[in-house]
């Protein structure tokens, strides 16, 4: 369990430290977790270049 914890931090914390790289995701807010707000930004812009487009989900309109 602890490394669990350690991981999301680490992903958590890199997602804001990458955040600068495309700001218009707005990583540094969501973290890149497929929150409304994400797959919006998702639909507006496409895939940033580090999503995993394995990962379906539905895209608000």
């Amino acid at each position: 369990m602890a490394a669990s914890i350690l991981a999301k931090t680490a992903r958590d914390r890199w997602m804001i430290e990458y955040s600068p790289t495309e700001p218009g995701y707005l990583f540094e807010k969501h973290k890149g977790y497929p929150t409304v707000e994400h797959r919006r930004l998702i639909g507006l812009y496409g895939p940033s270049k580090i999503q995993r487009l394995s990962f379906r989900f539905d895209i608000p309109s």
